[in-house]
């Protein structure tokens, strides 16, 4: 059972609403796009792929039961290895979301 929304392209990042937190991420180029939810250790707790593409931006909602203020999260991103094109997609890595506003010291970002 996939417990994420569409949510919406605009604003970029994850934005804090009263139906939980909206996450959209620019990736002209990915073929799939997994939003992961991490402890505050930084080990990974949940993984969801972002069901909404609009245009170039892949996006998700998740209910305030699932993400609020303080979620620590990163992305996966998937699409061609092709250097010389320059796309060097490896979902093995967790990304930082280039929007986010905060940090954690795990590495892990957190919503705001």
């Amino acid at each position: 059972m996939q417990h994420i929304q569409a949510g919406t392209p605009r604003p970029l990042g994850a934005t804090l609403h009263r139906q939980g937190v909206n996450f959209a991420l620019f990736a002209p180029h990915a073929t799939r796009v997994e939003l992961c939810i991490h402890e505050a250790d930084g080990t990974e707790s949940a993984r969801y792929d972002l069901p909404g593409h609009t245009g170039e931006v892949w996006h998700g909602a998740l209910s305030p039961r699932r993400a609020g203020p303080g979620t620590l999260y990163g992305y996966r991103v998937h699409g061609r290895e092709e250097p010389e094109h320059g796309l060097r997609f490896d979902p093995g890595i967790v990304l930082v979301d280039p929007y986010a506003r905060a940090l954690s010291s795990s590495g892990a970002l957190r919503a705001r």
